[in-house]
């Protein structure tokens, strides 16, 4: 039995966001359609392409990309079991695993990206 087109999902707010945030719903991510406070019930969009922000790789039309709830940013890299974060230690400090959750799929990329480019066009979903 048909409920309805899909391209919104009905969303109760579990922090402050601001329209166009990036929400992860377990495995997935959404765009908020609205700005609203903790426990508002919002339309997040689940369907589209979206301009995201990412970081300093290059990115081509058609690969799938993953948003990293940590920098907020979408990537290339796929969640692994963890992952050691190294990149932000001082010499002689020990690794830290990172959940496999830090990472959930975005969709693909919609048009290249330089390296040198702060956002990526993401087609979600």
């Amino acid at each position: 039995m048909f409920r309805r087109q899909g391209e919104n999902l009905d969303y109760v707010c579990t922090e402050d966001v601001v329209r166009g945030d990036v929400i992860v719903i377990n495995d997935v991510i959404g765009i908020a359609a609205t700005s609203a406070t903790t426990g508002d019930l919002i339309a997040v969009y689940m369907e589209g392409v979206f301009a995201l922000p990412k970081g300093e790789e290059e990115l081509k039309q058609g690969q799938k990309v993953y948003y990293d709830k940590t920098t907020k940013k979408i990537t290339a890299t796929a969640p692994t079991d963890t992952e050691a974060d190294t990149e932000s230690l001082a010499e002689g400090q020990e690794s830290v695993a990172l959940a496999a959750d830090d990472k959930v799929l975005a969709g693909i990329v919609w048009e290249d990206a330089a390296a040198s480019a702060g956002k990526v066009f993401v087609k979600i979903n």
